[in-house]
This record gives structure tokens, C-alpha cells and sequence, in this order.
């Protein structure tokens, strides 16, 4: 059974096994429009308050919106002595070293939190086994009694999306330094911190894999530079924590969001092998969706889908991805960008969002004994669902 919970503009769902007992796995888990601590409280009622049930939990990306409800859940489980009993932690490799220290270096300073963070909460929360693992295409991993596996982050970053790595580094760079002209060291110290290893990737076991002669040129997704253009100027919420000078805060949206962009294009794309039970996309954009499409090694039909970028972007022509239920998770910060979803998704069928309420898919198991078949069910914990129209 798979539940998408209704965290407003964020991502949160649980898949479950329909037969056996192994654990859940929790896909994401945060908020743009809710407190991180309120996403974390909807999970954990989704979960029937059992969140001892939970084996897996996968981050797509490390952006508030898919992951701070999970922070806020492990200090509330370190508070009560709750536990889980054993647990795996999947997130993406990140494969710029340059891009991952200076992306560290600022969350640090705007939110207080740092990817490395939830690893160290979520072992404190582990009565028993805990393995971290970075992930990227190629790899596999079983969760929730299913196989899965991963078809992004690649292993070397292509033409396109390390000019945009670049950029952002750049803005980083470029930031730091007006700050500290005046006085404020904070984000060039940070930067020094990342640089000199003290926030080092060895931490995680995460390995530097910007050898392109070590890992091989043909995994290069080369995707044109044109294809990423500037990001709007509109900051994640969070990122207001740090008071930035009037006359530089339009430099520090560019910044944050110039990392936000390459962030969201190295989130884990992933499905279900065996039944084509899921396929999650993340924050992936156009270009990004359109090199994994590409490459045909997804299906062509799956139960369910969880639309990319919370269904607000217009996919590629060449996307022919189906699914019986296709899901955008957002709510009233970004519903109104829906459309752009349903419009260009051929999906033959209606799409969904979650901003009408959670979604339960196979609620009369065993729901996945066969691929996107007629047994599928759906609750929603408000009004009917909000469906798109469909081509």
C-alpha cells in the first residue's frame, strides 16, 4: 500500500509491503507551506503513530521540503524515547565535491541544519542495525519486502548541469565575499570548514566522483547548458533565518536559489522493479526527466507515479511515462502552477494532487501481485479528489 501524505507544498509518503512483514519505507518528508514539525506530525499519524514499523527511509534530495519533517521528527523521537528498531537511510550521491562543501557551507549558515545532520539523528533514534548509504544510478536497494532501483544522480556530472554547479558555486563565491568586506565572515568560514574537511563527504562514506576518467565518460548525461536557465528570485522560507543587508538580498536569492536548482536536478530517481509498483522522481527538472526518459530504462505503465517537481512543471514532449495514479504533491503555494503538469502529461487518465488530502493507494492488498491492475482503491482524508485533465 502506498500513502501519499497531504504535507501541503512539500513531499511525504509511506510505501508498505501488501504481504509479509517486512518494514515500511518513508519517501521524504517536509514543507514549504507547513511547520517542518507539523509534516512531521502527519507522518507519524499516517503511520498509526507505529513509526517502530519503518525500515527504510529515502531522501530524494536535501531540500527543506523533502527532508526538515524528518529532522523534527527524530529530535521529537530522541525527546520521547521512541525508536525505531532497525533502519536504513538512502539519499543521493552528490557527485561535484566543490558544489557538495559550498552547498554544505550555506545551508549551515541559513538554516542551522545540514544533510550530515539527519544521519546523526536518525542514529540516535536506531535501537539496532542503521546503514547510510548515497545512491546514484546504476544502484539497487530493497525496501519495504520490494526492489527498487536507481536511475539519477549519475555518476559524473554532464556538461549541463556542471555549468550550473559552477554557477552556483560562483554566486556562493561571490556572496561570501561581499559579506566578509563587511564584516560578516560567517559563509567564507563556512566555505573554509567544508573545504578544509571538517564537513567532509568521508563522514558519510560518501566518495568524491567527479573522475571522469575513472568513472567513464558514456555516464555523462550531457545535457546543453541553454537547457538550465536562472531560477526565479524567490527564496525557500527557511533561508530568511540569516539577516542579509538590503542591498545584497537580491544577490542572496540568486545564490540560494542558483543551489536549490542544481539541488532539485541531483534528486534520486527511482522505482519499483519487479511489479512497476512506483516510480518517484524528486525535484527533477525538464531537462533531467527528458535524459532519464531517454535512456528507456523506465516502464511504460506504473501504478503509481510521484510527478516530478510536485507536478508544477511542464514535462517533456518525449515523456511517456504512464501511470494508473499519478500524484503531484503540493498544495496552496504551488497548486496554482498544476496545471503545467496536466497539460503536457499524456497520461491517458486523470492526474491527482494532494492538495484535496492524503491519498491511499491498494487499500485491498495484495495491490501489487500485478502491475497498475484494477485493484487499486484510493481514500482521501478531505473533499474528492482534485484531478487534472488528462491527453
Amino acid at each position: 500500500m502506498l500513502t501519499i501524505v497531504d504535507v501541503g507544498d512539500g513531499a511525504c509518503s509511506i510505501f508498505r509491503p501488501a504481504v509479509g512483514r517486512s518494514p515500511a519505507m518513508i519517501i521524504d518528508c517536509g514543507s514549504n507551506s507547513l511547520a517542518a514539525n507539523e509534516a512531521g506530525d502527519r507522518l507519524e499519524l499516517a503511520l498509526d503513530n507505529r513509526i517502530e514499523d519503518v525500515g527504510t527511509i529515502l531522501v530524494t534530495h536535501f531540500d527543506t521540503d523533502h527532508y526538515l519533517g524528518l529532522v523534527r521528527l527524530a529530535e521529537r523521537m530522541h525527546a520521547t524515547g521512541e525508536r525505531f528498531r532497525s533502519l536504513d537511510l538512502l539519499f543521493p550521491a552528490i557527485p561535484s565535491l566543490e558544489y557538495r562543501t559550498a552547498y554544505l557551507a550555506f545551508a549551515a549558515t541559513v538554516t542551522g541544519f545540514r544533510s550530515l545532520d539527519l544521519v546523526r539523528l536518525l542514529q540516535q533514534v536506531t535501537e539496532g542495525r542503521f546503514t547510510y548509504r548515497a545512491v546514484s544510478r546504476g544502484d539497487a536497494f530493497r525496501a519495504a519486502g520490494h526492489e527498487f532501483r536507481v536511475h539519477w544522480p549519475p555518476h559524473y556530472l554532464g556538461s549541463g548541469i556542471a555549468a550550473q554547479v559552477r554557477t552556483a558555486v560562483q554566486k556562493f563565491e561571490s556572496l561570501a565575499n561581499m559579506l566578509h568586506e563587511r564584516g560578516d565572515s560567517i559563509l567564507k568560514d563556512n566555505l573554509h570548514r567544508a573545504r578544509s574537511g571538517l564537513w567532509a563527504a568521508s563522514e558519510v562514506g560518501i566518495e568524491d566522483r567527479t573522475n571522469a576518467a575513472y568513472w567513464g565518460a558514456e555516464e555523462a548525461a550531457e545535457l546543453g547548458f541553454d537547457d538550465f536557465p536562472e531560477p526565479p528570485l524567490v527564496a525557500d522560507q527557511d533561508a530568511w533565518r540569516i539577516d542579509f543587508p538590503d542591498d545584497l538580498k537580491d544577490d542572496f536569492r540568486s545564490a540560494w536559489n542558483a543551489f536549490r536548482r542544481a539541488n532539485n536536478n541531483m534528486s534520486v530517481i527511482c522505482d519499483e522493479v519487479n511489479h512497476r509498483h512506483l516510480v518517484a522522481f524528486g525535484d527533477a527538472e525538464p531537462p533531467v526527466v527528458r535524459e532519464v526518459t531517454r535512456t528507456k530504462a523506465l516502464a511504460e505503465l506504473y501504478a503509481v507515479m510521484l510527478a516530478p517537481h510536485h507536478g508544477t512543471h511542464s514535462l517533456p514532449s518525449s515523456f511517456e511515462v504512464k501511470a494508473v495514479y499519478c500524484v503531484s504533491q503540493n498544495g496552496s503555494k504551488r497548486g496554482h502552477l498544476w496545471h503545467k503538469h496536466c497539460e503536457t502529461h499524456k497520461n491517458g487518465r486523470p492526474c491527482y494532487s494532494t492538495a484535496t488530502g492524503s491519498l491511499r493507494v491498494g487499500l485491498q492488498a495484495p495491490w501489487c501481485r500485478s502491475p497498475a491492475t484494477s485493484g487499486h482503491t484510493t481514500s482521501w482524508s478531505s473533499n474528492p479528489p482534485h484531478t487534472g485533465s488528462s491527453r
